[in-house]
């Protein structure tokens, strides 16, 4: 399951004190009182674990992102872990690549629509046969279906919390407005992350390098 996954860190953001989209970032050596975000390792969709000091500074944090993600048109899924203390993020594509026809016939005569649970690492079967024959190597192929590739990750970490050299031009701006989810879509839409095949409510979780 995820909650086993490595990660590494990639940033902390301390969330503002005063107003909504305020939050600062720093560097990932850096500690206080800000939120840890690291991107899960050695995962079959890519993704990342948000820990903090606070329920509170982790809500902020993660809702922010997930702001922004729904702006953009982005798909994705979170799940809380260990009473509260870990919540993963992901965004999805699986949607998109049924829409193009990318998934292969026999991972869709599964039957399974990855959400949060089968890409949290527990997966539901639905036929006999697949019980019977499904392997971690199974299961690792119908999760990578979901994932963005490396690229679009580096686009997406750059829009949600301002490292990488994928950020938008503007930075991202964690208080959605209209300005700014226009802003938000339009660097995910450069980076082949958007588009209306992403249908808001697609499901999926979970990532690798």
């Amino acid at each position: 399951p995820c909650e086993r996954a490595p990660s590494s860190p990639l940033a902390r953001i301390t969330p503002g004190s005063s107003a909504a989209g305020s939050s600062k970032r720093r560097r990932p050596d850096s500690g206080g009182d800000s939120v840890l975000v690291s991107r899960l390792c050695d995962y079959p969709v890519r993704g990342w674990v948000v820990e903090g000091p606070s329920l509170a500074a982790m809500a902020q944090v993660v809702g922010e992102a997930s702001q922004a993600m729904q702006a953009a048109n982005m798909p994705h899924n979170m799940l809380i872990a260990e009473c509260g203390s870990r919540v993963f993020l992901w965004p999805q594509r699986y949607a998109e690549r049924q829409a193009r026809g990318e998934v292969p016939d026999h991972l869709l005569d599964i039957g399974v629509n990855p959400a949060v649970w089968e890409i949290s690492g527990h997966m539901v079967l639905k036929r006999v046969q697949d019980y019977a024959e499904f392997t971690e190597a199974s299961a690792w192929e119908l999760l990578a279906a979901v994932s963005l590739s490396e690229d679009q990750l580096a686009a997406a970490e750059g829009m949600l919390f301002g490292v990488g050299g994928a950020a938008s031009p503007h930075g991202f701006t964690p208080h959605v407005d209209s300005n700014a989810g226009k802003a938000a879509s339009a660097a995910v839409a450069e980076h082949g992350l958007g588009g209306k095949a992403m249908a808001a409510g697609a499901a999926a979780v979970a990532c690798s390098t």
